[in-house]
């Protein structure tokens, strides 16, 4: 696997400040990852529905556990303020709470389907 080296400055379009920088992969590099992210395919599909659970249930905790840094980061990457509330779209109702530790169903063992 190579190492993209090559990267691109993310500029916040509200003010033009620099916010970051992100990989700028050429083609043969984008289509090395794609070909990677094909190949673990199979494994993500023979997984049972309980085992996809458990992973994307982890991912949720990952999001919940740095939503505030992201939601700044994605405040400044759009150029538009943030609303005070995380879990609040500017002027509407509060969202529902991610699947998270909080709120897991009863169960995700295998073959488990809900």
């Amino acid at each position: 696997m190579a190492t993209i080296e090559a990267t691109l400055e993310v500029l916040n379009p509200a003010t033009g400040e620099a916010i970051g920088e992100v990989p700028n992969a050429s083609v043969e590099e984008v289509d090395e990852t794609v070909a990677r992210a094909k190949a673990t395919l199979t494994d993500w599909l023979d997984a049972t529905p309980g085992e996809r659970s458990e992973l994307l249930l982890k991912l949720a905790d990952v999001i919940s556990d740095n939503a505030e840094e992201l939601a700044q980061v994605e405040s400044r990457n759009v150029g538009k303020p943030r609303c005070r509330s995380p879990r609040t779209t500017c002027g509407s109702s509060p969202a529902p709470p991610a699947t998270s530790k909080g709120s897991r169903r009863a169960s995700t063992s295998r073959g488990t389907r809900r």
